[in-house]
């Protein structure tokens, strides 16, 4: 698998499609690995004519893992709470995360792209645009967010699991633990372990598992704060997609995102939650070639 160093940060990528089409960049959520896209959706994107390129982020996947970080990693839940207290002070941020997705737009020579993000990925794209705007031909963000809900906006009983240790380290815990995660966020409409970022979860934890990785990217996340003042500023194309039951993030957050930005476009996924369902994938894709296609007309 292809990989890049950034400040001693090694990143690693796949393309997919033709390397003369438009790029897009698809920044993936909170301890997902690039493995973890449908495939269906890649193919589909390739096949409308876009050159898609995923990579692991910082943390996860075959990416650097910071274990040097270890020490500093605040708990989870303390997290959650926002009760890290001075613990994760000198923890990388996502300015630092989106710099990578520059830095990973430089080694490939590309002077920008459209950039997809979903959850943690889409606060990434956010900052893509804010700090990065020229790098950007569009933004679409997926089941996110411009500040992070708090613990009293989420369906807490039924969201927990997804932030849930592993009783052990073994691969078998590892993984139910993951598809127990994603089977809880996904909504009632469809079980993710069957259809959705959930079957993916033994492949995931066989290639990578990063528990201390998962904190330190929600406490970027989370410490980030209220980007709404920074989004009204953007002059991005942006689309924003949300599932109606997303119990995670609720669809107000998305509601939220899409008014902070100027001209961005809402489209709410009925049945859909916080997960990619293998049967809602050529919808979502057809919104995303749509808004793709279109900017490129005017570009």
């Amino acid at each position: 698998m292809p990989a890049f160093e950034r400040d001693g940060i090694r990143i690693h990528f796949e393309q997919f499609g033709s390397r003369a089409d438009v790029p897009v960049v698809l920044i993936h959520g909170l301890g997902c690995q690039l493995i973890e896209w449908p495939p269906s959706l890649i193919d589909a994107l390739a096949a409308g004519g876009y050159r898609v390129i995923t990579f692991d982020n910082r943390d996860a996947g075959l990416s650097s893992h910071l274990d040097d970080l270890d020490a500093m990693t605040p708990d989870v839940m303390d997290i959650l709470a926002g009760d890290s207290g001075s613990l994760g002070d000198d923890i990388y941020s996502l300015s630092d995360m989106a710099a990578d997705a520059v830095a990973l737009l430089d080694y490939l020579g590309q002077s920008g792209a459209h950039i997809v993000g979903l959850s943690m990925g889409g606060a990434i794209a956010q900052r893509l645009a804010i700090e990065h705007a020229t790098r950007c031909f569009s933004m679409t963000c997926l089941m996110t967010f411009a500040s992070s809900p708090a613990s009293e906006e989420m369906d807490a009983d039924t969201v927990m699991p997804f932030f849930a240790a592993a009783p052990s380290d073994d691969i078998d815990s590892l993984a139910m633990q993951r598809r127990a995660g994603w089977d809880a966020v996904a909504g009632a409409h469809f079980v993710s372990s069957e259809c959705g970022m959930g079957r993916f979860a033994r492949q995931a934890v066989m290639r990578a598992a990063n528990r201390n990785g998962f904190a330190r990217q929600l406490h970027a996340t989370r410490s980030d704060g209220d980007r709404t003042a920074l989004l009204q500023a953007v002059n991005v194309p942006t689309l924003v997609i949300h599932g109606e039951v997303d119990p995670l993030v609720p669809i107000a957050s998305g509601e939220a995102l899409a008014g902070a930005i100027k001209g961005a476009e809402l489209e709410p996924i009925g049945h859909m939650g916080h997960d990619l369902p293998e049967p809602l994938v050529q919808t979502l894709a057809e919104h995303m070639l749509e808004h793709m296609d279109a900017v490129d007309a005017e570009r």
